[in-house]
């Protein structure tokens, strides 16, 4: 058996044997697992803003964090598939305190392609 689908088998039956506290069933789900990256694109692309430059992205975990403290973030998306979760678990939680919108989006890759990069942990689309 390949290896890969023993680990599969394996977490499979560690999910259904261990409870999972409620933070964690947040990455379960994303938006749309087809074509997410250019419906991001297609969300935040230049034309549907009312000025060219009215908005812009930062990746990464610190700088989305201090943007979110000092409340010049509009919304933040974040990517499921971190490892190890415990880098972005408590991020959904800050930004339920701030109360700015977020979304988990399927894969760090995707989000890289919106900001440029090969992967990225997490984006913010910043106030102008």
């Amino acid at each position: 058996m390949p290896k890969f689908i023993r680990i599969q088998r394996q977490r499979q039956i560690l999910s259904k044997k261990l409870k999972i506290p409620s933070i964690f069933k947040l990455f379960e789900g994303s938006i749309g697992e087809k074509n997410d990256s250019q419906k991001l694109k297609n969300l935040f692309s230049k034309e549907t803003m009312s000025g060219a430059l009215s908005k812009f992205y930062i990746h990464g975990i610190n700088k989305v964090t201090n943007f979110i403290r000092k409340k010049k973030v509009n919304m933040v998306l974040i990517a499921k598939d971190v490892n190890p979760v415990e880098l972005i678990i408590w991020l959904p939680i800050l930004c339920k305190k701030f109360e700015i919108n977020y979304l988990i989006v399927g894969s760090k890759s995707k989000l890289g392609k919106l900001v440029n990069k090969k992967k990225t942990s997490c984006v913010a689309v910043i106030k102008h």
